[in-house]
C-alpha cells in the first residue's frame, strides 16, 4: 500500500471573517502548520515449505513469525535475512528479484511480495553397525535419502549389517541429501585346494569385489618362513571398499606343519612355476617339472583367474623388499611405508612373482623379506595399512 504525500495549507479567519472575505482590511488571516506526509510502500513476506523458520529486516520492521509485512519509506533499502528452525533448512528466496539462500535486497520503489521457503532439514542419522533396512529406514526419517550402497566382504561386521556411512552422523544438510552406505556381505572363505598331505589351502575374499583394482596376498609360500600368516591374518579383518583382495594365509600347509621350507615332497614352491624353470635339487628342489605339485597349480590356477594387478609374497629372514621385475614404483612406496629398504635380490627361476610379472606385464607382484623374529602388533598393523596402501593404488 503507498500513501502518496501532499502539502496542506490552512487558513484559519477571525470572527467575522465571512462578512468582509479577504478585502476587508479589518481582518486578519492566521496561518496554520504546513503537513507533508511522505510516501511509504508496503513489504510483504510469506513463509512455505515442510520447514519451519524467521525473516527478519534491516532496518527493522518485518519479523516474521509476527510481523510479515511493513511499511517503508520510498527508496529505502530492506535487507531481509531468513534462519532455520532446528530440524529445518533455509531453501530459498522468490520474489522481488531474490533468489539463492544468502540475504534479500530489496529498494523499496512500490509495494513488494517476498517468499521464503524453508524445508525440513536431513540430519544425517547414526546407522554404522545397524542392520541395513533399519539404517534405510532411520535415514528416511531423519529427511535424507539413501545414496549409493557398497557391499564388501568383511569378517569383522557380520552380513547385511552397515560398516560404514558417508557423510557422517550428525551433519545438517539440504532436505533430501544421499547417504552412502557401505555393507558387509561377511566372509567368503574359499577352498582353492588341497596340499600332498590334503590339508586345505584357503583364500579369503576381502573388500570390494566389484572393484577395479585387484590385490593378491600370500602370507607364507616357505613352511618355515610363517611371519607373514600375521599380516595375512589381519587383513582378513579389514572392511574395505576400495580394493578387491584375496588372501591366502598359508600356500603350504605341509610345510608350516612340519616346520620345513619345501612341501610334503621336499619341493620349494617358489622354484616349482613355469618362468625360467629349471632343474634344482637339494634345498632349493624345484620338483621334477614345472607345477608339480598341487600347491603351485592351485597358486596358478587363482592367479589365472583373479589377475592381480599387485601380489605381495611374504618372505624371511633378510628384512628387505626386493624389487622383483614389477612396477619399481610400488615396491619403492610399499618399502617406505614399512622402513625398509628396497634391494634387487637374485631373480630365481621358476618363482612365483617371476612367472606372474612375466604372464602379467602390466602388474606388479613382489617379494617382502620380512625380519627373522616374529612381527609385533604394530609392525603386523604397519605391513597391512601399507598393503592395502599399494593396492587401492
Amino acid at each position: 500500500m503507498a500513501l502518496v504525500g501532499s502539502i496542506v495549507c490552512a487558513f484559519v479567519l477571525a470572527s467575522g471573517a465571512a462578512a468582509g472575505g479577504a478585502n476587508n482590511p479589518f481582518v486578519r488571516s492566521r496561518p496554520v502548520a504546513l503537513v507533508e506526509t511522505a510516501t511509504v510502500y508496503t513489504l510483504s513476506v510469506a513463509l512455505v515449505g515442510s520447514g519451519s523458520g524467521t525473516v527478519t529486516s534491516s532496518p527493522a520492521g518485518v519479523d516474521c513469525g509476527s510481523t510479515c509485512s511493513y511499511d517503508f519509506p520510498s527508496g529505502t533499502e530492506v535487507i531481509l535475512t531468513a534462519t532455520a528452525a532446528p530440524g529445518s533448512s533455509f531453501a530459498g528466496w522468490s520474489g522481488a528479484g531474490c533468489s539463492g539462500i544468502g540475504s534479500c535486497e530489496v529498494t523499496m520503489s512500490a509495494a513488494e511480495s517476498v517468499t521464503a521457503t524453508f524445508d525440513e532439514a536431513c540430519v544425517v542419522p547414526e546407522v554404522t553397525g545397524e542392520a541395513l533396512k533399519a539404517a534405510e529406514r532411520a535415514v528416511e526419517a531423519g529427511n535424507c535419502r539413501v545414496g549409493k550402497v557398497t557391499h564388501v566382504f568383511s569378517r569383522k561386521v557380520k552380513k547385511g549389517f552397515v560398516i560404514s556411512q558417508r557423510p557422517k552422523p550428525r551433519r545438517r544438510l539440504e532436505s533430501g541429501a544421499e547417504v552412502a552406505l557401505i555393507v558387509s556381505e561377511g566372509t567368503r572363505k574359499v577352498l582353492l585346494g588341497r596340499s600332498v598331505d590334503g590339508r586345505p589351502i584357503v583364500a579369503y575374499e576381502v573388500g570390494n569385489p566389484a572393484s577395479s583394482r585387484r590385490e593378491l596376498v600370500v602370507g607364507c609360500i616357505h613352511g618355515n618362513e610363517t611371519a607373514g600368516i600375521a599380516i595375512a591374518r589381519r587383513l582378513e579383518r579389514m572392511s574395505l571398499t576400495t580394493v578387491a583382495l584375496w588372501v591366502v594365509p598359508v600356500l603350504n600347509p605341509d610345510g608350516v606343519a612340519a616346520g620345513t621350507r619345501g612341501n610334503a615332497h621336499g619341493v620349494d614352491l617358489n622354484r616349482n612355476f613355469p618362468h625360467r624353470w629349471q632343474m634344482q635339487s637339494g634345498v632349493y628342489y624345484s620338483g621334477p617339472r614345472p607345477l608339480s605339485e598341487p600347491e603351485s597349480r592351485t597358486a596358478y590356477r587363482l592367479i589365472r583367474r583373479f589377475r592381480p594387478q599387485v601380489s605381495i609374497w611374504f618372505h624371511q629372514h633378510l628384512d628387505v623388499v626386493d624389487e622383483s621385475g614389477g612396477q619399481i614404483a610400488v615396491e619403492r612406496r610399499f618399502a617406505a611405508l614399512v622402513g625398509l629398504p628396497l634391494r634387487r635380490l637374485t631373480r630365481e627361476s621358476g618363482s612365483v612373482v617371476g612367472w606372474t610379472n612375466h604372464i602379467l606385464p602390466r602388474s606388479t607382484s613382489f617379494v617382502v623379506e620380512l625380519p627373522a623374529r616374529a612381527l609385533s602388533e604394530p609392525a603386523v598393523a604397519r605391513f597391512a595399512r601399507a598393503t592395502t596402501a599399494v593396492g587401492t593404488g
